[in-house]
């Protein structure tokens, strides 16, 4: 996350991608104004998820109906993909790493990580992380 220029090298199944840190990450696609882009949070998929589900489609300009959203909602949902993570595995997961989906719960990192550890995010990050309104 503070991690500055990483980058995942490509091979026959996966392209190179520039990483950085957290911010460069996110100020590489959310830098410059653009109204092909819609930044989807995903604290907003998580307490607003019709809400948030429903602006994709129309930003998408895609057709919908509420049965639709709602169904969609509930196949993305977290304990829908943990569930298949167990069955299934996850492919983005290395082979030695921990389940990916283990908790879903937005802002946990507050209460995970150390004050250290949160003090030295919100330095690295602070000025974008206000920005896409994470200190409301």
């Amino acid at each position: 996350m503070n991690m500055p220029d990483t980058v995942a090298l490509g091979d026959a199944k996966a392209a190179f991608e520039m990483w950085g840190t957290w911010s460069q990450h996110v100020e590489s696609w959310a830098g410059a104004p653009d109204s092909s882009l819609l930044v989807v949070r995903y604290e907003d998929l998580m307490s607003k998820p019709t809400k948030t589900f429903t602006a994709v489609l129309k930003h998408l300009r895609q057709p919908h109906k509420p049965d639709q959203v709602a169904e969609a909602i509930e196949l993305s949902s977290f304990d829908t993909l943990q569930r298949l993570e167990d069955q299934y595995g996850f492919h983005e997961r290395p082979r030695t790493a921990e389940p990916f989906f283990v908790s879903g719960k937005a802002g946990s990192w507050r209460e995970n990580l150390t004050s250290a550890q949160a003090e030295a995010i919100v330095d690295a990050h602070g000025p974008l992380m206000k920005r896409f309104g994470y200190f409301a």
